[in-house]
């Protein structure tokens, strides 16, 4: 036997060792999954997939290389050739999980977006040295300025999240939120309060489900921001709701964040004030004066932090790093896990039931009916979460009228297409697809 066909025997009796570990390795994880001794709640939503899928493939390469082993035939290029079987699938796999890793590059690509991968920060300064005015998405909640604004900079472009290339921009209106300005001169019949769901997070055209509602029904106002909790809706009711007398005002309410929310700004002691009775800092009377402060504060005090957001990997970074080589998301997603939310967490229903009740009260004083909307977990949508469940009770024990986006997400056959990332391994928020429909949901609802 000369050197190449030795060489080629080491070679093929090392890759069958590894892809017999492999194998072992992926069989352990599925059977460890299915019979309770690994704790599925840990691991990613499709992971034994994944792992099947490396079975099957590690199989057919090792039959292939066990039958030319047992033919005896160790040219130099047949070796190759079997080689070329072991590494091809292994890079088509690489790429595949690549593009589900990297969803926002995709979905650039399928809506046709230039893929833009600047930090928010800096594509605001980018609009500023061109004699625009914009600013980043910021909040100054934990920050001394005279006043706590509720919402972004009015009269300003806000700069927000990247899910599809593009960055989700918008006017805001004279108070800060996510409407055309003129919106305030009319009455309004529909107030909405919620987080970024319900500013419209991060469709590049704005066209979100309650600018679709506005379009169908009209005279709404929507003073949804991201980052909302519980705490800080109750207190854009007080300051806002109050001074226009909505006929109805609308809570969204996301459960996959906005308990948690809610526990983070009980840290913050200054927004426990909107649970008394009279308090407020009548942000209504102050929108020229919210508007110097964080003007002030953006140049003086934001601009002088370095930027914390991680840019975007460019396409080159992506598909042609070393990760490839060393086959980086692959064993990203053998190793993947993650904690399903607010599956192992405890929330302070008492002080829910208490911003709600300072809610309702509130409504009721200025003739709002307060109805209140939930939006699944996008991993829940087919059942309903035990903390969901305690806050439906709380809402109908104060006679609140309460829906469940379940009910219509639920009738959709691919779920993964009401979110952003159709394509990816996550979900961000509402795609075109769910805004549309739960924009139409809305009008059904609340006309009826």
């Amino acid at each position: 036997m000369n050197l190449i066909e030795k060489l080629s025997s080491i070679i093929i009796k090392f890759i069958l060792l590894l892809l017999f570990i492999l194998i072992v390795f992926s069989f352990y994880r599925i059977l460890g999954i299915h019979l309770g001794y690994l704790n599925k709640e840990i691991f990613s939503e499709n992971y034994s997939s994944q792992l099947f899928i490396i079975i099957l493939i590690s199989f057919v390469i090792a039959v292939l290389l066990i039958w030319n082993y047992k033919k005896r035939v160790f040219s130099s290029f047949y070796t190759l050739i079997l080689l070329g079987c072991f590494i091809f699938p292994i890079i088509i796999f690489e790429y595949y999980l690549t593009v589900k890793r990297y969803a926002i590059l995709t979905n650039s690509l399928v809506f046709d977006y230039n893929y833009d991968t600047r930090t928010k920060r800096q594509v605001a300064d980018d609009i500023n040295v061109n004699g625009g005015k914009a600013h980043p998405a910021f909040r100054v909640f934990k920050e001394d300025i005279g006043l706590t604004p509720l919402a972004y900079t009015p009269n300003t472009l806000i700069i927000s999240k990247n899910e599809y290339g593009q960055h989700h921009k918008f006017l805001s209106d004279r108070h800060g939120f996510n409407n055309l300005d003129y919106s305030w001169d009319n009455k309004v019949d529909y107030l909405f309060v919620g987080d970024s769901f319900t500013e419209g997070c991060c469709l590049p055209d704005n066209n979100h489900f309650i600018n679709i509602f506005n379009e169908l029904v009209g005279n709404s106002l929507n003073l949804g921001i991201s980052g909302n909790g519980p705490i800080i809706n109750l207190g854009i009711i007080k300051e806002y709701a109050q001074k226009l007398n909505p006929k109805k005002i609308i809570w969204i309410h996301y459960e996959g964040n906005d308990l948690s929310d809610m526990d983070y700004y009980k840290k913050i002691k200054k927004f426990d004030n909107y649970l008394l009775k009279d308090y407020s800092q009548n942000l209504f009377e102050k929108n020229k004066e919210i508007e110097i402060l964080l003007n002030d504060f953006y140049i003086n005090k934001f601009l002088q932090r370095s930027d914390t957001e991680v840019p975007l990997k460019s396409i080159n970074e992506i598909f042609f790093s070393k990760n490839r080589l060393f086959i980086k998301s692959i064993r990203n997603k053998i190793n993947s896990r993650y904690l399903k939310s607010n599956q192992l967490e405890e929330f302070d229903f008492k002080r829910f039931e208490q911003i709600i009740k300072e809610a309702k009260r509130i409504s009721d004083k200025i003739n709002s009916e307060l109805i209140f909307i939930n939006i699944p977990h996008e991993k829940n949508i087919k059942n309903t979460h035990k903390d969901s469940l305690k806050v439906k009770q709380i809402l109908l024990g104060q006679q609140i009228e309460y829906y469940d986006l379940r009910e219509i997400l639920s009738k959709n056959k691919n779920l993964k297409k009401l979110f952003a990332f159709e394509y990816g391994d996550t979900s961000g928020h509402f795609s075109f697809n769910g805004n549309e429909i739960v924009g139409k949901y809305l009008e059904k609802i609340l006309l009826d």
